[in-house]
């Protein structure tokens, strides 16, 4: 009688262990196909790509000397969290209106009007972290001075202000001035495009006649940090 237990004992721990088998089996099976399929569709998502890397800032060709009008400034419409206007109290420059712009082949566009101010939309947003990019116009080609005349008189601890779409506002603090020579551009802008301690970074970037001729020879270029 014990000797038929045993057999039936063991019998059944056999098919029980072949049942715990083809359970991990299965379950082995469908955690494979499941990695399988969810890195299948991670390689169909785009992938986000890198801020390009500023090299040389264009030059402004015959941009409008129009001045806009209040209404045009209170009309101006940008996305909730991107920049919509700027404002330097030391330039007394208030509420400029903020236009979004890109890279082209490593060129940071400028704007087409020397009253407004252009944001490189690669850059960050407001608020996010990183850095802000915005270039801005010294003067016209009849020399009537842009939104960014006078950029270089900035000093340290001067305050610069943006407002986004939304109405948020955002307060920076000069850290850096500096200008440099057009022959030197390239390195120095590649510099300035990072945080300052860890800390959100505003970019203001313009070129510059320093010469008295009528060429940009150089750039000048403002770095402030967000103040909490």
């Amino acid at each position: 009688m014990s000797l038929k237990i045993s057999k039936t004992t063991s019998n059944i721990l056999k098919i029980a262990g072949w049942i715990v088998v083809i359970i991990l089996v299965i379950l082995m099976g469908k955690v494979y196909f499941w990695e399988k399929q969810y890195y299948a569709n991670k390689t169909k998502e785009p992938r986000s790509t890198a801020p390009a890397v500023i090299t040389e800032i264009a030059s402004a060709i015959n941009p409008s000397e129009i001045k806009p009008s209040k209404e045009d400034v209170e009309a101006h419409q940008v996305a909730a969290d991107e920049p919509r206007y700027l404002s330097i109290p030391r330039l007394e420059l208030e509420n400029a209106i903020v236009n979004g712009t890109s890279v082209n082949v490593h060129v940071l566009q400028v704007p087409d009007n020397i009253y407004e101010v252009a944001w490189y939309s690669g850059s960050s947003r407001p608020g996010t972290g990183g850095y802000i990019i915005i270039s801005g116009l010294d003067s016209g080609a009849s020399g009537k001075a842009g939104a960014f005349a006078n950029l270089d008189s900035l000093e340290s601890g001067n305050e610069i202000k943006l407002t986004t779409g939304s109405g948020e506002e955002y307060v920076y603090e000069v850290k850096t001035v500096s200008i440099v020579d057009n022959s030197d551009a390239e390195q120095e802008l590649i510099d300035v495009q990072k945080q300052i301690d860890g800390k959100e970074t505003l970019v203001l970037i313009t070129n510059l006649k320093t010469d008295g001729s009528a060429k940009y020879n150089s750039i000048a270029m403002v770095q402030a940090t967000i103040k909490k």
